[in-house]
């Protein structure tokens, strides 16, 4: 790690270097020193990190030969990830049942292991969550979730995250802490998948509750917003009908 940051801090100074030869030197031995690096992290489990650490040799040492090699370690992790990311969505998204779909558990384990520092690792923690999730380890994927969402805001699963931890909610009876994820998940992610069946369920509980004002407002919403499918037209009927219950009401 030192002499990393000392070749690094040597190439820098460009104006310093008296000729290219030293340059190509310097270049050679950074190289060398993150080659180590890299196997350093390998034999840690820390694939992930070491993939990190060779494309900077790559961004870096232009030219050295180290590179070579460097190309295809990174490139045989990086055929690692692929083909263990393939096994476990073939389990999670082509399995027939529950403990078929759970034979993907051990991979993603495995892939947030060895590659959790990797740009897309977002997508293997979703999926063991959702793992738990079916596992019926409620309260351990409620956590998950939220530490999901906080650590990963951006990512295209966040706003799922809060519609799974809410279904994880309802699992153990606990409605109005359901609502609240989703909830969460219509305010902080109105464009996500899962958004408009979170307003139809928000919707669906305050008219079970008596609160036919709100109830009505978010049927209305949902219908509004996709007047076409299925749910914004199971919305719209609903609107209707608690309008004409109001209608009826008031001429009482």
């Amino acid at each position: 790690g030192s002499a990393i940051k000392i070749y690094r801090s040597l190439l820098r100074r460009k104006a310093k270097l008296p000729e290219e030869e030293v340059k190509a030197l310097i270049k050679s031995r950074l190289a060398g020193c993150y080659l180590l690096e890299g196997k350093r992290l390998i034999s840690a489990r820390k694939k992930g990190k070491a993939i990190a650490c060779y494309n900077l040799a790559i961004k870096e040492c232009a030219g050295a030969k180290e590179l070579g090699k460097i190309g295809k370690i990174k490139a045989a992790f990086e055929y690692e990830k692929k083909m263990l990311k393939r096994s476990a969505d073939r389990y999670f998204y082509g399995g027939k049942d529950r403990e078929e779909k759970l034979e993907s558990i051990a991979y993603y384990e495995q892939l947030i292991k060895e590659y959790g520092s990797v740009e897309d690792a977002d997508y293997f923690h979703y999926h063991y969550l959702r793992c738990l999730l079916l596992k019926g380890r409620y309260r351990e994927c409620i956590k998950g979730f939220h530490s999901f969402i906080a650590t990963h805001p951006k990512s295209k699963w966040a706003g799922n995250a809060y519609m799974y931890a809410g279904e994880a909610y309802g699992l153990l009876g606990e409605p109005e802490l359901r609502i609240k994820e989703f909830e969460k998940l219509v305010r902080f992610y109105p464009q996500s998948t899962f958004a408009q069946t979170a307003r139809f369920v928000i919707a669906s509980y305050h008219a079970l509750h008596g609160d036919r004002k709100k109830a009505f407002n978010l049927y209305q919403d949902v219908a509004e917003r996709s007047p076409e499918s299925k749910l914004g037209k199971d919305a719209a009927a609903f609107a209707e009908e608690l309008g004409n219950i109001e209608t009826d009401e008031w001429l009482k």
